[in-house]
């Protein structure tokens, strides 16, 4: 008797692996919109970059600038991190009045005589490449691996009295959520319909 030769219904895949790989986690620093508060010590990166900031664990950086001052006048985050000049801290006289914070990130302020003064210059870090971050908690990213922070380019400015608020838009992501949950619904239906399929195959050649 001369039985039929069986034939490879399950062929190798040369893709490389069927399943999902996770590389990494990326980070999305695109501008978020930009709203005025009208408060002094406010201020939104418009462009590409991140304000410097001083932490327990070392200089780190943020895009979040509703700043103010401790009880020394320097200017701190909302976590008491002091904020960097290219000089170090930025630090303020006890009779200092009308804040300003120029485009380029020059801070000037009125002392007690009516002269304007200069208090420092914002430091900008450029940190956009992929990898180039990791996060560290409230609101903060550090350098990754031998990274070297570079200046923002020049087309970044500061805007005082105003805050960047969320990138996130809250209905585009809940779509793109409903979308990928009906994709993997999909997907699993038919991975059980494929599965069902070569369980009833094998089944038949058993019989063979």
């Amino acid at each position: 008797m001369t039985r039929p030769r069986a034939t490879n219904i399950f062929p190798a895949t040369t893709a490389g692996s069927p399943f999902v790989l996770d590389r990494a986690t990326l980070q999305d620093f695109s501008q978020g919109p930009l709203q005025r508060t009208e408060g002094p010590l406010d201020v939104a990166v418009d462009g590409p970059g991140f304000f410097a900031i001083q932490t327990a664990n070392g200089e780190r950086y943020t895009r979040a600038g509703n700043f103010h001052l401790n009880p020394q006048g320097q200017l701190v985050t909302n976590n008491g991190h002091l904020v960097l000049g290219q000089g170090g801290p930025i630090v303020f006289e006890p009779t200092d009045t009308n804040i300003a914070i120029a485009a380029d990130g020059t801070v000037s302020a009125s002392n007690a005589a009516g002269q304007i003064g200069e208090r420092g210059k914002l430091q900008d870090g450029d940190l956009r490449e992929p990898g180039a971050t990791h996060r560290t908690g409230r609101q903060l990213v550090g350098a990754g691996a031998g990274v070297t922070p570079q200046l923002a380019p020049p087309t970044t400015r500061a805007v005082q009295g105003t805050l960047e608020k969320s990138n996130v838009h809250a209905v585009k992501e809940m779509n793109r959520m409903l979308e990928v949950t009906r994709a993997y619904t999909t997907v699993s239906n038919m991975q059980q319909r494929t599965d069902e399929l070569r369980r009833k195959a094998i089944e038949k050649l058993a019989e063979v």
